[in-house]
């Protein structure tokens, strides 16, 4: 696969090395938490909406980090073991890259 994308091993162990850094951001903008539920990240990108009414910039911001959190959260019940197979997986990483896993 990232030969078909053009990137090298290089590439991978840059992003792998500056994730945790990037959720943090993300995660910053919204006052958001690794532990949130998909209900509350998106309370979170609500309330952060609010604040800047007039600038629609600041808006499209929030929404970007909201789409890139928003896949690694899960309702409390699914993160307590009913998810499977690909979820489990990507929630799991989304996880271990906020905590700069590797």
């Amino acid at each position: 696969m990232m030969q078909i994308l053009g990137l090298t091993d290089t590439d991978a162990g840059e992003f792998f090395d500056e994730r945790a850094t990037m959720f943090e951001r993300h995660y910053k903008r919204l006052s958001a938490m690794p532990t949130m539920t998909r209900h509350k990240l998106t309370a979170a990108l609500n309330a952060a909406r609010q604040e800047y009414p007039n600038n629609e910039g600041m808006k499209d911001e929030l929404q970007h980090s909201f789409d890139i959190l928003e896949p690694f959260h899960c309702d409390v019940f699914m993160c307590l073991g009913a998810c499977a197979g690909v979820h489990n997986q990507r929630h799991l990483a989304a996880h271990n890259g906020f905590l700069g896993g590797r």
